[in-house]
This record gives C-alpha cells, structure tokens and sequence, in this order.
C-alpha cells in the first residue's frame, strides 16, 4: 500500500491534498491511503465535515517492522502431533524450526531436528504416553480393535518365550506389547489385558485371539512393519510437545522495528526466531536472510521535501513521488521518482493538474476538499504566493461541486473557522503551524497563525514572547518568528528572538519591537524565509 502524507503540523494545504493524491492513486489502480503527521486544526476539519471525508489516520512512523518482511510461514504443529510428524513436515518445508501452537494460535514452543534427534537419544526406551491416532499415523497401523484413544505404557518387544515372559511379569495392564506371529505370546498378552498389542510384519492372526482381544476390550493394531523398524519408529509416536522447546524462546512481535530485531538476532546464537502477534499468536519465523531485502514503505510526500518537516523513519521508506510547491529540500532518493515542483499557491492546485491531465474527473467530495486547500493556502488568493494557475483551477474545481456553492461565501466560511484561538493553549497556537527551514549552516523556525482581528493575539503577547524564546533556546535556530496573520487588515504581527541584531528591521523594514505590524506580509513561504535567511546570510558574510 501507498502511504501520501504532507508534512508535520499538517495545514489544510497538506491534509487535503494528501487526501485528494491518494484518491488519484486509487483511480489509477492503486492501493493508496492518505495520512497526517499531528493533529488537524480547526480549518481542516471544518472543510473535512464540509465535504464529507473523513480525517485521515496518524501516521507515526515508516520504519519497516517485522511484519513487512518475507518471512517464513509454516503451517504449525500441535502439541498432540507425533514427533515423526514433526520430521515429516521439516522436512516438507525444508525448515529449520516449526512452531507448536495452542487451539488458539499462541505459540506453546518450537521444534527444530535437533530437537527430534536429542529427544530419541535421551529416549528412556521403554516409557512411551501417546495418543492412539498417532501410533497409527507413525506405523500406518490398522486399526484390529480400539478400546481407548490415548495409550501409555512400558514398551516391550516380546522376544522371549511365553514362559519366559510369565517368569519376569513382564506383561500387564501397563504395557505396550511388539510381537510378530507368536500366537501363545499374542493370547497371554491378551489375557493380560495389555495397554496395547502391536503386530508386526501385516501379518494375520487366528480369529480366536482377534474374538478374545474384542472380548477383553484389549487395544490391537496391525503394522506392515518388521519388528525391528517397528521398534525404531515407536519413539516417534510420542507427542512433540515431549521434546519441543517451550523456555527462554528469543521471539519478536510482527510490529518490532526491523533494526531491533537485527540487532537482537547479531547477539545470539541461534538463526530462527518465531513472530508472533500482539496476543501471541503464531505468525512465522523470522532469520537472518530475510534482512537482507526489507520491504519498505511505498510513500508519497506532498506539501513538503524535507526530512525535518516529514514522518519518522522517511529515509528508510521508497519514496514514489513528490508533489509541492516549496523550494527544493533535502529529501534524496536511490531511486528516479515523479518529482512534481511549481511555484504555485497551493500544493492542491498541482494534485488537481495531475488529475485533470489524466483526463479524470473528481467527485464532488474530492473537487471540494481540492479547493478548500487552495482557499487555505492562497489566503482566498489574497496572498503573494497566488498565481494564475491556483486562479483557474478553483474555477474548475468549483464546478464540479454539487448543488449551489459560492465560492466566495465557503472562503470567507473556511478561513474563519481557523482563526480563532479560543480554548487554546500558547503552546498548541504555537506548534499548530510550525516549521523549521534550514539552509546550509543557517536554520529558522517560523510559526503562522491567522486571525480575524489581532484582539486575541495581544492579550497572550507576553506568554507568546515566553514561548518564542524557550523554542529558540532549546532548537538553536538562528531565528525564532510568531506570524499572527490578519486577514481583515491583510497583513501580520510578529514577535521574534534572532541572534542577528536588528534582524526584523533589516528584513521587513520596520521598527525592531515585539508585536510590530508589517503591512502586506502574508506568506511566511515567499515573504518571511527568504528575507530572514538572506540577512543572516549577508550578516555572517560581514562578521
């Protein structure tokens, strides 16, 4: 699956065009699904309920995690089946370990061949507790008579002479008989009413002992095997569970983080470890080839390009395409991917071009939420950023919405219902629009809100100023900037911390005071970062 997201602190820029991306994606025959990177403010979620969509999940991380790996998926064994079983299917699947599961799935252990050879080497060689299926699975027994299901006994081969076998005791109600064709051995096992009677060589016995074993409800089958096979086989029909490995197992979780378990596996001995599920059940084993080639995240980035501003983990996912309207940042790839990159107003006016020039057309939904994005980013097109393009694809957009829609009263609609701070803390207004630019040695973080009126702004002056200055100490930046944005007086308010003194007066050409008002300053993109990283630029030079 495709994940398109926009950047952190996603504006409605970002989270309608990963929406309306994603849905192009779909169109196209893709699996694809849109994503935000923190919490959607109020604007974006007024034109969300607008339109009808719903606001797209949060995407923490595209780490690769266990569960996106090619890992091994044998069918599991239970606890109740045969080791011989066991070898079978390891042998099957040209495994290296099987895992042993629950009715429910949770893992109870594993089972490896050395498991299997150091179970028949540490064999007692006559205690054996089993189930009766098994026994005849494991000798491809027929069943002559079966008064019981589950068999456990002291093994005997019975290669003495009957007399022999009375001498020692040596046949009771606890004992697993081997015999051939000896008919008086086979009657005083049945008058002993032995656990079982295994007959070897498929041979046929008298009617009489077959009568009299039904008779004493003594439990009889027939194996095509000689004595001897018969013998080395019978180990194996002793359940898995005997020999598997149930203690101190190294597993993972199919969400583990892909370098972790590289990490743990490097440290041990062993080459195989189960994945199991957030309840613990089976999944699969994981080894050290399958690390190798990790899947990785297909991804699609719109709004942004850099890796500050995207989603944790970007440098390990495949990124297909990037589509924004910002200045190029420092995303690489090892890939070519489509690269979409105008300077336009809007990162939606260029997701609506790559619509319209596939020759689709959006539903009313999509064209809405596409133009809502443009509204937003354009300031109504009142910005400096807006260009002829952003212009004519609102036109298009706009009339593909169904009913009556006026453009004019949704913008002013939209932008207002971002605007207010109401119920806020410094904090959340801070962080809601924030973004760090960096170029070369020269890093800046800018926060833009808007507003209607610039009342609410004022009376948080001093804890705006407070905020400004701990980002700036803690983030290092060589400039620190609060835009409040006014839409009524079209222009911004800003305060400010630079190491560059007389940073403000020298890029805008305003007084240096906090919460100065610089008439016509509406976009942080074109407006603000160029200005500022040229003055810290220019200052350096003559320092």
């Amino acid at each position: 699956m495709i994940h398109v997201f926009g950047h952190k602190n996603p504006d409605t820029d970002s989270i309608a065009s990963a929406i309306a991306m994603a849905w192009f994606k779909r169109a196209q025959g893709h699996e694809a699904m849109a994503f935000r990177l923190g919490d959607a403010a109020s604007e974006s979620r007024f034109a969300l309920t607008q339109f009808g969509i719903e606001l797209p999940p949060l995407l923490r991380e595209v780490r690769p995690d266990v569960r996106h790996l090619e890992f091994d998926r044998h069918a599991p064994l239970s606890p109740q089946d045969s080791i011989l079983t066991a070898y079978r299917n390891l042998g099957d699947a040209s495994a290296k370990a099987l895992a042993v599961t629950e009715p429910d799935g949770k893992l109870s252990g594993i089972v490896t061949m050395k498991d299997i050879a150091m179970g028949f080497f540490n064999w007692k060689g006559d205690l054996l507790k089993t189930t009766l299926a098994n026994m005849v699975d494991s000798l491809e027994a027929q069943i002559l008579h079966a008064s019981c299901t589950s068999i456990e006994g002291r093994v005997l081969v019975a290669a003495f002479y009957k007399d022999t076998l009375i001498d020692r005791s040596s046949i009771d109600e606890s004992t697993i008989v081997i015999v051939g064709d000896r008919y008086d051995v086979l009657e005083h096992a049945v008058r002993q009413k032995a656990a079982l009677i295994i007959i070897t060589g498929g041979l046929t016995i008298p009617g009489k002992i077959l009568r009299h074993a039904r008779e004493s409800d003594v439990c009889m089958i027939r194996t095509p095997y000689d004595t001897l096979k018969t013998a080395r086989l019978i180990a194996s029909c002793a359940p898995v569970s005997e020999i598997m490995v149930r203690e101190n197992l190294t597993s993972f979780y199919e969400h583990d983080d892909v370098s972790e378990a590289r990490e743990v596996m490097a440290g041990s001995r062993h080459t195989t470890f189960p994945v199991t599920d957030a309840s613990g059940r089976y999944v699969g084993f994981l080894s050290r080839r399958h690390l190798l080639r990790p899947n990785k995240h297909l991804v699609i980035l719109v709004d942004h390009n850099e890796y500050a501003q995207s989603v944790d983990g970007l440098k390990e996912a495949e990124i297909l395409a990037i589509v924004d309207h910002h200045k190029l940042g420092d995303v690489v790839t090892n890939r070519p991917l489509t690269f979409v990159c105008r300077p336009v107003g809007s990162t939606c006016t260029l997701v609506g071009d790559l619509i319209r020039e596939e020759g689709i057309v959006p539903p009313s939904n999509i064209a809405g939420i596409l133009l809502s994005g443009i509204i937003s980013d354009t300031l109504n097109f009142q910005s400096p950023t807006t260009t002829e393009e952003d212009r004519t694809m609102a036109v298009w957009l706009s009339s593909l919405i169904d009913g009556s829609f006026d453009l004019e009263n949704y913008a002013k609609a939209l932008l207002k219902s971002g605007t207010s701070l109401e119920g806020q803390t410094v904090e959340a207004i801070f962080f809601k629009d924030f973004k760090i630019f960096r170029d070369a040695d020269t890093s800046v973080g800018v926060s833009q809100i808007f507003t209607y009126g610039l009342e609410e702004v004022e009376v948080r002056k001093e804890a705006i100023l407070e905020m400004v200055q701990k980002t700036h100490k803690e983030q290092g930046f060589d400039a620190t900037v609060f835009m409040a944005t006014d839409l009524l007086s079209q222009g911004s308010c800003l305060y400010y911390k630079s190491n560059i003194s007389g940073l403000i007066t020298k890029s805008f050409e305003v007084d240096e005071i906090q919460g100065v008002f610089v008439a016509g300053l509406l976009s942080r993109k074109k407006q603000v970062i160029p200005r500022l990283l040229e003055e810290i630029g220019l200052s350096r030079q003559m320092s």
